[in-house]
């Protein structure tokens, strides 16, 4: 009886001493996710500007618009920043805003239809400035990627940004 006790308890450590294996040194899939946004992010060198959710949508027209919102994470007092320029795939992008980003702010371009859906009242307390910025025939379709470079005073971004649809 005492065999096939010590037979069993060998068994039994040796199964899970096996299977606590299959584990080890492996790399999880989540190690290396990041959040899902829907658009591309990125950073000066500098990391004094960060641009974040950067989605060219397109329409049923010849036209896109650029979506992105650029925070200058300078201490409040800090200083402004200027974006001097946005291309997507090397051509211009026509940029309807206040390009100066002040310390601790925010530029936040959308398409023209999402910049009405906010009251501007909402916006009295933010440190923030709206814009609207569009893309002539970029002859992107959902589900393709472009290149998108920003040009800060600080420095440049690049980003591959997803090309979706406007909803």
């Amino acid at each position: 009886m005492k065999t096939r006790s010590a037979l069993a308890i060998a068994v039994i450590g040796a199964a899970s001493l096996g299977l606590t294996a299959c584990g080890a040194g492996q790399i999880s899939q989540t190690a290396d996710q990041v959040a899902a946004v829907d658009g591309a992010s990125g950073q000066t060198e500098d990391t004094a500007v960060n641009v974040r959710d950067v989605t060219i949508l397109v329409t049923d027209s010849s036209q896109a618009s650029l979506k992105f919102t650029a925070v200058n994470d300078e201490k409040v007092g800090g200083e402004a920043v200027n974006l001097n320029s946005v291309t997507v795939d090397g051509t211009p992008v026509q940029l309807a805003a206040n390009p100066n980003i002040g310390s601790g702010c925010s530029l936040i371009v959308n398409t023209p239809r999402q910049n009405e859906v906010q009251p501007s009242a909402d916006r009295a307390h933010m440190c923030a400035e709206y814009g609207i910025a569009t893309i002539a025939d970029p002859g992107a379709v959902p589900g393709q990627q472009r290149e998108v470079t920003f040009s800060f005073s600080n420095g440049d971004v690049t980003v591959n940004a997803p090309v979706s649809k406007e909803l």
